[in-house]
């Protein structure tokens, strides 16, 4: 349809990408009609979904290629395939990059797939021209028809990240309060590497195509415990539930709940029943009754079946100290993180789900800038707890600022551990401890955690909301912690964030952002490489600043655009690479000093 429509339509949509959103949008049955001023725009779903233009009415004489229909169509959510579940994270380049040199399975590349990556790499160098920022309706359109074509191709990873690039840059362009700049830059340095891979290789690893369907085995198992819920929320378009389950021989095992939908969907996925074979239990349920289950079939990663074969049945509550809960909590946490580690250097595509989680008890410090700073039992110094999806229909921003306010309150934590920033952890749910403690000097009894009896003792911080009167003795105000100088000594910067913020600057602003080599700026972040011991990532980001005036010079001058714009991004591909890889090193290390 952005295609179809004339050029002044774009170019006034453009002026206004979110003008669709200041219309009344009324709901009858499954028929939209939006008032867009003196006309009105009918929107026929099928299935939830736009699938034909057909759906589509206006009562503008210009319909179908009116500005009326195009502001609502691109106001909307674009939907990627969910066939294979859910998206709940990017891959980093770098976890790609190490499953192309350890891969169980190579698939050859099509002639279709192979054509189908160069339209994927020529969307994705026209984004990076101008900058997501200003990249308009155009371009966009370029983004969904490549995404789509990957789905048929047979390239449902690459699909999808494409599809999610196009969003990004839709609420970037609207100016959304859940635009997110750095997935979006993730997200756009994934795209670039399977291009590459499928251009340049006769077969690639099958993480870098995916898979339609996931293959299902036996599973030998009869019972399951429940351990917490954890919500999804995709910038492809879908939300939902996944469900944390323990084998009784500790490995873990997960059921999800995925359909499109936004943030609301997670909490209805939540307290609505998830069908499993012949009972129908809810998600909040799930995570915490322990469970007697036959006939179950189970994905590589851990995914469970939910087939009708398949019996479930509940035995009683899983608190979070049963002994298969317990089991997590008791391990040191230098083995937990070790096992992370061990996990980090397999395919992407051959890690069960939950391999980087952690549990550990830990003692609340206060706020630390965006975190809850907390003390974790046996180690000397103190983690940043943060946000793990930063939604405004999600509980976890709220119920982190109501933890700042309990210094001293004393928690069982599972989170998800960030491989790439040292002493950071994902917090997902919390608990009471075993046992309770007082403050030493004895004066003041130290806050503590009394949740409703329902949750069996565990709150799932993406969808349960704490209440002050779950704490006892919170503060009014969050407390901001000042650490000592052997603390903030293991928060140490990196040295990477000059790299960081080049590469930030021409996935958002495009090759015109990246400061020359003759500038201020360039010469300033150079020198800082230089001081931190980084010689490659001079080398690259010189070639970085070259391609990107090589680029501007050809678009001035009017002259061939491709292979300039080709080159400049294989330049900005190669410093993201270097980035990922230097960073994931130099912060595996640091973790590794933090346990000593």
């Amino acid at each position: 349809m952005i295609e179809m429509a004339p050029g002044r339509v774009r170019r006034r949509l453009d002026k206004q990408p979110n003008v669709a959103q200041s219309w009344s949008w009324t709901q009858r049955g499954n028929r939209w009609e939006v008032a867009a001023g003196d006309e009105t725009v009918c929107i026929e779903m099928v299935d939830g979904a736009i699938q034909a233009m057909e759906q589509l009415h206006c009562t503008c004489l210009l319909a179908p290629k009116c500005h009326h229909i195009l502001a609502c169509v691109t106001a909307l959510d674009t939907v990627a395939d969910a066939s294979d579940g859910h998206d709940a994270q990017t891959e980093s380049i770098a976890n790609t990059a190490e499953s192309v040199a350890a891969v169980r399975e190579s698939i050859v590349v099509t002639p279709e797939m192979l054509q189908t990556a160069f339209r994927v790499r020529d969307a994705l160098s026209g984004v990076l021209r101008v900058g997501a920022r200003a990249s308009g309706t155009l371009l966009q359109s370029a983004l969904l028809r490549a995404g789509h074509e990957c789905r048929v191709a047979g390239l449902p990873m690459l699909g999808n990240t494409v599809l999610r690039i196009a969003e990004g840059t839709r609420r970037l362009r609207a100016q959304s309060d859940i635009a997110d700049s750095d997935s979006l830059q993730q997200d756009v340095f994934a795209g670039l590497l399977a291009t590459e891979l499928l251009s340049g290789c006769e077969a690639v690893p099958s993480s870098i195509v995916g898979t339609n369907r996931r293959e299902y085995g036996a599973l030998a198992i009869s019972r399951l415990h429940g351990w917490f819920a954890e919500p999804i929320l995709t910038r492809s378009g879908y939300a939902g539930v996944c469900i944390h389950l323990l084998a009784p021989d500790g490995s873990m095992h997960q059921i999800t709940e995925v359909r499109t939908g936004d943030a609301d969907l997670v909490v209805q996925a939540y307290h609505v029943g998830i069908e499993l074979g012949a009972t129908t239990l809810q998600g909040s349920d799930l995570c915490r009754k322990s469970l007697i289950v036959q006939n179950l079939s189970a994905a590589a990663d851990g995914r469970l079946s939910k087939g009708k074969k398949t019996r479930w049945a509940v035995q009683g509550d899983a608190d979070f100290d049963d002994g298969v809960a317990l089991r997590r909590f008791v391990q040191p946490p230098c083995q937990q993180l070790e096992q992370v580690f061990r996990a980090a250097n397999d395919p992407a595509d051959g890690r069960r789900g939950g391999w980087d989680l952690i549990a550990f008890e830990a003692e609340v410090l206060g706020a630390f800038g965006p975190a809850l700073l907390a003390k974790v039992d046996r180690l000397e110094r103190p983690w940043r707890l943060r946000i793990a999806i930063d939604d405004p229909g999600l509980a976890f921003r709220d119920n982190l600022t109501l933890l700042t306010r309990c210094p001293g309150l004393r928690l069982r934590c599972v989170g998800r551990l960030r491989m790439e920033t040292a002493g950071e952890v994902e917090l997902l749910a919390i608990g009471p401890p075993g046992s309770e403690s007082l403050r030493e000097d004895g004066e003041t009894p130290a806050p503590r955690l009394q949740l409703p009896n329902q949750w069996q003792g565990r709150c799932n911080l993406g969808i349960d909301r704490l209440q002050r009167h779950h704490i006892d003795r919170t503060s009014r105000w969050g407390v901001e912690t000042v650490l000592d100088q052997q603390q903030a000594s293991s928060l140490t910067d990196d040295g990477l964030e000059n790299l960081d913020c080049c590469l930030r600057a021409a996935v958002l602003g495009g090759h015109r952002a990246v400061a020359g080599i003759e500038t201020v700026a360039h010469r300033r972040a150079v020198t800082a490489l230089r001081r931190y011991g980084y010689p490659t990532a001079v080398a690259l980001i010189d070639t970085l600043a070259s391609a990107a005036a090589e680029t501007a010079h050809d678009s001035d001058t009017g002259g061939a655009k491709r292979g300039q714009r080709a080159d400049f991004a294989m330049a900005l591909l190669a410093c993201a690479t270097y980035l990922q890889a230097a960073r994931t090193e130099f912060h595996r290390q640091r973790w590794s000093q933090l346990l000593d």
